[in-house]
């Protein structure tokens, strides 16, 4: 799998250091996702996946006005599936949860 960015951290890591450039957008995407769709709870940020990829998607245009939307779809699967062999994400039913504490204030920090 390509990678944009450093190398993968170990399962469970809580920084946001090891995460390349796509999963940090994914990991801010899933936050706004989260406070649209109301699904913070316990101080953890969830959101049902289509609502997390539209707001990735308009990260992401926002950056490139002309990105494809093939490349739309493999950015944000490549980010998925890696935020989730990073341990960052668990999905339970339909509803995807940032399960790094350190991320998730950080991230919270910047959108606040």
């Amino acid at each position: 799998m390509r990678r944009e960015g450093p190398s993968k951290a170990p399962s469970g890591s809580t920084g946001s250091a090891e995460l390349s450039d796509i999963d940090s957008l994914a990991v801010k995407a899933l936050v706004l996702a989260s406070i649209k769709c109301d699904l913070q709870a316990d101080g953890k940020y969830g959101a049902v996946l289509k609502t997390w990829r539209e707001v990735f998607y308009g990260l992401r245009k926002s950056e490139d006005a002309d990105i494809a939307q093939d490349t739309l779809k493999k950015s944000f699967s490549r980010a998925v599936e890696s935020l989730q062999e990073l341990g960052q994400t668990i999905a339970v039913g339909k509803v995807i949860t940032l399960t790094a504490p350190a991320l998730q204030a950080e991230i919270r920090d910047k959108i606040e």
